[in-house]
């Protein structure tokens, strides 16, 4: 699953080497950017000219042709920017469309379809197949929605009262309109039915019956006769007429009908249906919105997989991003802020106050297994003194809801590991054992490994001299329920301990500072995951 697509800021943490904007014009010619853009996109010239269009209610968004989508802010006016991570020598199709936000529901207005050639430098090549293309009809009517937003009509139901949407209408409501059209068809049809009724008719027919009767009436009349005979009467009238009229009626009837039609109405309604429907669709909908999912973790290739030895990290790029090994690995979540373990939790006295950019993780995944890559910018006191409490000490804390169900309590496919940082009683010794179940974890076998480097990674950024705590783990999407093609669920939690004794402080990459700390019995507090 593709719904989101991976963001990256382009002044720290900056991957591969390239990020780049999409940005659109109307003049059909190829523009080289350079590595690392941030190009702003206009509000394209037939939008700005476009009457009843509210220009405040535009936004743009980019789509990959694998379902991906840009996030874009607004900037100042009308310019809109955004960035995106891509792999170096390749090449993307994607589809810029500006949307309308009316009565709470996005109308597309306009499209332009761009190609995207990224070369192994991070050199971006822009080309736009076209200009703008305003044909896009929602409803199906036969006029643009451009057109319909031009003209004050709606553009998600068609002029000829044909509902577009897709729920079934399975509403049994009653109609309580009154019929005031005129009736001006001819009936030909036999009356051979019986009118016994005593009732009253209270009904009001405001219709005027100007149809010619030509059927033959062998009905039994058994009724009074008070209505008045405006014709020529060539009969003798005794009275009060019982027999039955077996002959057949020719003349016009130009009386008014009074009477209650409790008759079957099996005629066609070709007529438009300009009534509000107030009643609940109780319908499917069969096309329900993309998935938002927190990050897109990119797929390599099983030969460049890393060596999950805790060592080779460290240098860091020019602008703080991987290198080696770790250089495909995404560092960005969709919004393009940088993948930080920032969120305080506990705070028994912590070194740093939320939002610290002091951890931080990145992740990537060949297919068969998912990498990921944990960096601590410790400031030297590291502690494991709590036994088997390894939380209490530096640690790191990995939950995974394999099928991202979003549950409140565990079940089959959500896990949760601890991993110790460094061995018992030897300071900066790295390990690859130790790791502990949560409690509520499911107990179904998990394939993972894991090895920590403490104190072996790139220089500290606040104490040089202190290099940061390294955690590369590996673990097998199928024994964790994961999908390639859906969503999972994820989060990573820091413990820090200082001094020795319980631990000062835990961090946390999605659950919000200062929530409980709940992570181990609640699965529903993960982010969400999607592999590329």
């Amino acid at each position: 699953m593709h719904s989101p697509v991976q963001t990256l800021r382009t002044t720290t943490l900056v991957l591969l080497g390239s990020a780049l904007l999409a940005a659109c014009s109307d003049s059909g010619t190829v523009t080289t950017l350079p590595a690392r853009p941030n190009v702003g996109i206009p509000l394209p010239q037939v939008l700005l000219s476009a009457p009843n269009v509210v220009q405040a209610n535009l936004r743009p968004e980019i789509r990959f042709a694998n379902g991906s989508t840009v996030t874009l802010t607004r900037g100042a006016g009308n310019d809109w920017s955004g960035t995106i991570n891509v792999a170096p020598g390749q090449t993307y199709q994607t589809t810029l469309t500006w949307y309308e936000r009316l009565n709470q529901r996005d109308i597309a207005l306009a499209t332009l379809t761009q190609t995207l050639e990224v070369a192994s430098d991070g050199t971006i090549t822009r080309s736009e197949t076209g200009s703008y293309s305003t044909d896009i009809d929602t409803d199906n009517d036969g006029r643009t929605n451009l057109q319909e937003r031009q003209d004050g009509t709606d553009p998600l139901v068609a002029e000829n009262g044909t509902d577009t949407g897709t729920g079934t209408d399975t509403g049994s409501g009653t109609d309580t309109g009154t019929d005031t059209g005129t009736d001006t068809g001819t009936d030909t049809g036999t009356d051979t039915g019986t009118d016994t009724g005593g009732g009253t008719d209270t009904g009001t027919d405001s219709g005027t019956d100007t149809g010619t009767d030509s059927g033959t009436d062998t009905g039994t009349d058994s009724g009074t006769d008070t209505g008045t005979d405006s014709g020529t009467d060539t009969g003798t009238d005794s009275g009060t007429d019982t027999g039955t009229d077996s002959g057949t009626d020719t003349g016009t009837d130009t009386g008014a009908d009074t009477g209650t039609d409790s008759g079957t109405d099996t005629g066609t309604d070709t007529g438009t249906d300009t009534g509000t429907d107030t009643g609940t669709d109780p319908g499917t909908d069969t096309n329900p919105p993309p998935l938002v999912a927190d990050v897109v973790v990119p797929r390599i290739a099983v030969s460049d997989a890393p060596v999950i030895d805790g060592k080779g990290l460290e240098l860091l790029g020019s602008n703080g991003e991987l290198v080696g090994e770790w250089a495909a690995a995404v560092q960005n979540d969709n919004s393009g802020a940088p993948l930080l373990i920032d969120q305080l939790i506990i705070d028994n006295a912590a070194n740093e106050v939320a939002g610290s950019e002091r951890r931080r993780w990145a992740a990537m995944h060949d297919g068969t297994y998912l990498y990921v890559l944990v960096l601590v910018d410790d400031d030297g006191d590291r502690n494991r003194d709590s036994g088997s409490a390894i939380a209490q000490d530096d640690s790191l804390e990995l939950f995974l809801d394999g099928d991202n169900s979003k549950s409140t309590s565990y079940d089959s496919n959500d896990f949760s590991r601890l991993f110790p940082l460094q061995l018992a009683g030897a300071d900066k010794q790295s390990t690859s054992t130790g790791a502990v179940a949560g409690p509520e974890s499911s107990s179904a076998p998990l394939s993972i490994a894991f090895t920590t480097g403490p104190g072996i990674g790139p220089d500290g950024t606040l104490r040089p001299q202190y290099e940061q705590d390294v955690y590369e783990i590996r673990i097998g999407l199928n024994s964790a329920g994961i999908d390639t093609d859906s969503p999972f669920g994820f989060e990573l939690q820091v413990n820090d301990d200082d001094g020795g004794g319980n631990r000062n402080a835990r961090w946390a990459w999605k659950l919000p500072t200062g929530s409980a700390d709940i992570a181990n019995q609640n699965p529903s507090v993960f982010g969400t995951l999607v592999l590329e």
